[in-house]
């Protein structure tokens, strides 16, 4: 059997990578099906959409208009006909009638219940169009830099760089509003939470389970002659010490299978719970992506479906780096365990580093290009997310020059393993 597939299938193989695979895809289903209560709700959005669009311009106003003026003539004509009363809108109803609209034996039928519902969530998107792209084009980028720089205490040049950071990012911000990126509809931020749920949640969960398993696995495979006193016949063989560079391959392929599945799975789960098959297009930088203080707003005029491919990417890539930080500790300390152990003091270390940079310095930006702050918050890569990591490249450095340190590093512990004594 090929050297590198027998070290690809002792890991796949591995008890603690099976089973920790099977806990870690149970809990992210887990954690959606405990959120599916307004799938429903959602895919109102996808039938909006189907009839009268996504970008919003006069045109789509005006049947969105029809639209709801509809779904509010046919709840009057069910008010009409059950109370002998007309609404001015769908909210006035379902205020007075609430009680209906919760108990079975209600004078409303459950296919009433249904449509009335359905209706409201129209409403509520035909409502907030104006208010969202109202608040939107209040923004002002100036006023947001000195918010943030003063939330995190910036002085000297530290708040320097971040002012000339957010200035280049005003540009960008102007051009969004200009070319009318931010008038589309897509799922109300500040009521479903979609976009954080997805890119935080479900993504961040995502990472650190394959981390978990492939700091495990890598330290496994590389110690597993160690750890079972065979390392003295395995690196005395015909292969002997080019053993090394098959274990990394293997680590690094196993990194993708594991990502694959675990991602794959979890995806596929999360995309037949929630429905996006009409909002693929939306530009990730709509008016209604708006969750907390300040809308989602990205470097880039990106689509959902192109958010979603680039943060599949730098999972796929960080992970890749792990499994090679993994594989450095690795051919300094003999045992997994402590592997794992020192790991997690460095994953600490470098999530924790920037708060202890003084905030006059330009070093708490620099303290921020790691893997471990790249991964920190995935919903707010290639966004605009504060002051010390608002940088237009901020993603492609930090890996590029991460990923460029580990290759040398791993040459080097393999060439020094050529001469290492083994005893």
């Amino acid at each position: 059997m090929n050297i590198k597939k027998y070290e690809i299938k002792k890991i796949l193989s591995s008890p603690i990578v099976i089973v920790l695979m099977a806990i870690f895809i149970a809990f992210n289903c887990l954690i959606i099906s405990e959120n599916s209560y307004c799938g429903k709700e959602l895919k109102v959005l996808n039938k909006i959409v189907d009839k009268v669009g996504y970008k919003i311009d006069d045109e789509m106003l005006s049947n969105f208009s029809e639209l709801y003026n509809e779904k509010l003539n046919k709840v009057n004509e069910i008010s009409s006909k059950k109370y002998n009363k007309t609404y001015k809108s769908i909210g006035e109803f379902l205020d007075e009638n609430q009680f209906d609209m919760e108990n079975k034996n209600g004078k409303l039928s459950k296919e009433e219940k249904q449509f009335i519902k359905e209706a409201k969530v129209i409403e509520s998107y035909y409502i907030l169009i104006d208010k969202f792209q109202s608040a939107y084009e209040k923004i002002d980028i100036r006023k947001l830099a000195e918010y943030s720089i003063k939330s995190y205490n910036l002085s000297g040049k530290a708040a320097e760089t971040a002012r000339k950071q957010y200035g280049k990012f005003e540009h960008r911000f102007n051009e969004l509003k200009n070319n009318g990126e931010y008038k589309n509809l897509f799922f109300i931020g500040e009521t479903y939470k979609m976009h954080s749920f997805l890119f935080k949640d479900i993504f961040t969960k995502i990472i650190y389970e394959i981390m978990i398993i492939m700091v495990l696995a890598t330290a496994y495979i590389i110690n597993y002659e160690f750890d079972n006193k065979t390392h003295l016949i395995a690196y005395s063989s015909k292969r002997g010490r080019h053993l090394i560079k098959d274990k990394l391959f293997a680590a690094i392929a196993v990194s993708l299978i594991v990502t694959t599945i675990i991602m794959g799975i979890t995806l596929g789960v999360y995309f037949i719970v929630f429905d996006y098959s009409s909002l693929l297009n939306v530009p990730i930088s709509s008016c209604f992506n708006w969750e907390y203080g300040e809308p989602y707003m990205s470097w880039w005029n990106m689509s959902f479906i192109n958010y979603l491919f680039f943060i599949i990417v730098i999972v796929y890539l960080c992970e890749l780096i792990f499994t090679m930080i993994a594989f450095v500790i690795s051919k300094s300390v003999k045992n997994s365990y402590v592997v794992f152990f020192i790991f997690a003091i460095i994953l600490g270390i470098g999530i924790m580093l920037p708060s202890y940079m003084p905030s006059s310095s330009r070093l708490i930006f620099a303290s921020t290009f790691t893997p471990f702050t790249l991964i920190f918050n995935p919903s707010l890569r290639f966004m605009e997310s504060g002051p010390l990591t608002t940088f237009k490249y901020y993603e492609v450095i930090t890996i590029g020059a991460w990923s460029a340190a580990l290759v040398v590093l791993s040459t080097i512990c393999i060439k020094k393993f050529k001469t290492q004594n083994i005893d």
